[in-house]
């Protein structure tokens, strides 16, 4: 047992280092100063949002969300791989299998990142729509 947990971490590692630039050369200024509001602002914008820069402003923190989502899922489709390819070395519990809970991270992962991306195009409609703050 105490090997097993060893080896997933050690999987876990390998796979953060080799990912952790995943999609952050394509990231614009926007998505930097997106990814830059907590939770909370988003909250208050979500809530005060009037001007065209607000909705800008929560567009791009979906779209940067939606990315940061759509890592998630492509690190947990490598791992099903992984485990799909090799599923001797790994212990197999009663349920969910190693497998099974990835291909599960998988589908929520690309549903959320959906949702993320519906939220920024209908933020950037709303920006069309909405007067300047300046």
């Amino acid at each position: 047992m105490p090997r097993t947990k060893s080896l997933i971490g050690l999987l876990a590692i390998a796979l953060a280092l080799g990912t952790p630039a995943f999609g952050a050369m394509a990231q614009t200024h926007a998505t930097n100063q997106a990814r830059e509001l907590s939770k909370k602002e988003v909250k208050l914008l979500i809530v005060n949002a009037r001007t065209s820069e607000d909705h800008e402003r929560l567009a791009a923190y979906f779209r940067a969300e939606g990315e940061r989502l759509k890592s998630e899922q492509q690190e947990h489709r490598e791992m099903l791989d992984a485990y799909l390819k090799n599923p001797t070395t790994h212990p197999i519990p009663k349920w969910p299998t190693l497998g099974e809970h990835c291909r599960d991270l998988v589908f929520y992962y690309g549903k959320a990142a959906e949702q993320a991306f519906a939220l920024a195009d209908l933020h950037d409609q709303m920006a069309k729509g909405a007067s300047s703050g300046k």
